[in-house]
């Protein structure tokens, strides 16, 4: 299945919900260090982000949307806890 086939069931099932960053990884079956080599953003910014997203750099929220082939609104900013 495609990148896009997948991301598009995904909203599906959390049409409600934004989605955080970490459940889009492991949608797509993705480990933190295939994102950090597709991105280039280091291990922890990757972890960091998926844990809270509410202070983060608009560069690195982007390399991640374009990653995951996914609109930014989509996202639930904040942390995962909210």
């Amino acid at each position: 299945m495609l990148m896009k086939e997948m991301m598009n069931k995904f909203y599906q099932m959390h049409s409600i919900n934004k989605l955080n960053f970490k459940d889009i990884r492991e949608n797509c079956r993705l480990t933190i260090d295939e994102v950090a080599a597709a991105t280039g953003l280091h291990r922890r910014t990757i972890e960091k982000v998926e844990e809270d997203c509410s202070n983060v750099y608009i560069s690195v929220l982007v390399l991640l949307c374009e990653c995951y082939d996914i609109s930014p609104n989509y996202i639930q900013l904040g942390s995962r806890g909210i």
